[in-house]
């Protein structure tokens, strides 16, 4: 079976949740600061995906979502790119903005990937957006070399420097060396 992509359906959702644990996981190795246990981290998918299922609590059958698509191969949804439409403050532009996108670990470096952007690229031209977005963690060299081979570049970088239990320095010792006229409320 050549794999197709097509918007996203309700029964979708299993798969598109194992995909966000599996990029979940992957991510929480990497930096355990910023990413909770799956058990948090589940809920918090979940409601991120809300939006891209609007009417999930209607009953019948569910219109596609067209922020949300899916490919599929002969074992099922193999990966999957959520993404949405917004304007950019600045200039006043639409941008379409990849929220996720993923493969599944079997089905990597089958050109899934490169599908799933093209198909988000095919939708920004029709929405006649004036550009794409999309948010790289550090070390995901896969993710960032895909979008680099597509054209595109570096526009900011978010730093992260965990100051909690796991930095050796407790919130009571900051407060206490910092004199009462800096310490924040």
């Amino acid at each position: 079976m050549v794999p197709t992509v097509e918007c996203a359906v309700w029964e979708d959702l299993p798969d598109i949740l194992l995909l966000q644990q599996q990029t979940h996981d992957w991510h929480s190795r990497r930096f355990p600061e910023a990413f909770p246990p799956w058990e948090l981290g589940r809920d918090m998918c979940l409601v991120a995906l809300r939006k891209h299922f609007p009417r999930k609590w209607v009953v019948g059958p569910m219109r596609p979502s067209k922020s949300a698509f899916v490919i599929r191969d002969a074992g099922g949804v193999a990966g999957h790119c959520l993404t949405r439409l917004w304007t950019e403050p600045m200039h006043g532009r639409s941008v379409l903005y990849i929220e996720d996108i993923t493969v599944r670990d079997t089905t990597r470096g089958q050109g899934l990937g490169q599908r799933l952007l093209d198909h988000a690229a095919a939708m920004a031209k029709v929405e006649r957006c004036s550009g794409i977005s999309a948010t790289i963690w550090g070390g995901n060299e896969a993710s960032r070399m895909l979008f680099e081979r597509n054209g595109y570049g570096v526009v900011q970088m978010d730093m992260f420097r965990s100051i909690g239990m796991d930095s050796g320095v407790e919130a009571d010792d900051a407060e206490a060396s910092s004199g009462p006229e800096e310490a924040l409320p």
